[in-house]
C-alpha cells in the first residue's frame, strides 16, 4: 500500500513560543527557523517532491511508487509562515498548504490578507481552518455550517482561488462535520489523527505533527515512513484522545492552556 506523509506545522519563527511568558499555542508547535530550514534541506537533498493536496488526490490512479512525495501543511495562519517559512520554501521551489483561521487574519502575530495573496501568487495553497478556531464537535449544525461555508467564501473572495480543503481546529471532527463539509463542496479534511495518507480514505486525511521536541533523526524517520516511529506517535496521540473523552474537550483545553500559559 502506497503511503505519503502529510506533515503538519504551525509557526516558524526566530522568537519561538517557548521563550515567551504568555503564549498563543503549545510551545512545541513553534519551530525555530533554522530547524525548519534543516528539514527542508533534508527533503531537497534526498529527492523528495513537495505536492499540494489537490495534486495528492490526482496521484491516486498513477503509478508513483518510486516517487518520494511529501505534503507540507501549516495550521492557524501565523505571520512566521510568511516571514520565515515562505522564503525557505521558495529556496527549494517547494510548495505548501496554509490553513488559515479567518477571524484571526490581521491580528497580532497573524498573517495579513496581502501576505496571503503573495503566498498564493508564489504557488502556495491557501485553505480553510474555519472562522473562529472553535472545536467543531462542540458546535451546533448551524454553527458548523457557518464555520465551514463562511470561511470558504471569504478566502475565495480575498485570494481569488477555490477553497477545496479544510483543516479542523483542535483535530475536532465527527460525522456531522464530514457530511456538512461534503455538502458545502470540500474535497478533503485534514485532521490531527496521526498516520500516513494511504488513499483508503481520500476525504479524511491523517497527518503527522512536526513538533519542536522532535530531533532531526525523528523527522527523518517520519518522512522515510518508519513504522516503529509512527506506532509511537499514534500511541501518544491515543492517550491524549482518551483523556479528552474522560474529562471532556472543554476541561482538557482549560488544563492545556493553564499548563502552557496560553492566552
Amino acid at each position: 500500500m502506497r503511503e505519503i506523509p502529510i506533515l503538519m506545522y504551525h509557526e516558524v519563527s526566530e522568537d519561538i513560543e517557548k521563550n515567551r511568558k504568555v503564549r498563543s499555542m503549545h510551545p512545541s508547535y513553534s519551530l525555530p527557523v533554522d530547524r525548519f530550514a534543516q528539514e527542508l534541506l533534508y527533503l531537497f537533498e534526498n529527492d523528495f517532491r513537495t505536492i499540494l493536496l489537490d495534486q495528492l488526490l490526482l496521484l491516486k490512479h498513477e503509478a508513483m511508487e518510486r516517487e518520494k512525495n511529501v505534503v507540507l501543511t501549516f495550521d492557524d495562519g501565523h505571520v512566521g509562515n510568511f516571514v520565515y517559512a515562505l522564503p525557505n520554501l521558495k529556496r527549494y521551489n517547494f510548495v505548501a498548504t496554509f490553513f488559515v483561521t479567518v477571524d484571526w487574519i490581521g491580528n497580532s502575530n497573524m498573517l495579513e490578507w496581502e501576505q496571503l495573496v503573495e503566498m498564493s501568487e508564489n504557488g502556495m495553497s491557501i485553505q480553510s481552518h474555519g472562522m473562529t478556531h472553535d472545536p467543531l464537535t462542540a458546535l451546533s449544525d448551524k454553527r458548523i455550517r457557518y464555520e465551514l461555508l463562511k470561511s470558504k467564501e471569504i478566502i475565495e473572495d480575498k485570494i481569488g482561488k477555490e477553497v477545496k480543503f479544510l483543516s479542523v481546529p483542535h483535530g475536532s471532527i465527527d460525522y456531522r462535520c464530514k457530511v456538512i463539509a461534503r455538502e458545502i463542496g470540500y474535497q478533503g479534511i485534514c485532521t490531527s489523527k496521526v498516520g500516513y495518507f494511504t488513499y483508503q480514505d481520500c476525504f479524511e486525511m491523517e497527518r503527522v505533527l512536526i513538533a519542536k521536541r522532535y530531533d532531526q533523526g525523528k523527522f527523518r524517520r517520519i518522512v522515510e515512513l518508519n513504522h516503529v516511529t509512527m506506532t509511537e506517535l499514534k500511541t501518544s496521540k491515543q492517550l491524549r484522545n482518551w483523556l479528552k473523552k474522560v474529562i471532556g474537550i472543554d476541561a482538557y483545553r482549560k488544563i492545556y492552556r493553564r499548563l502552557y500559559h496560553i492566552q
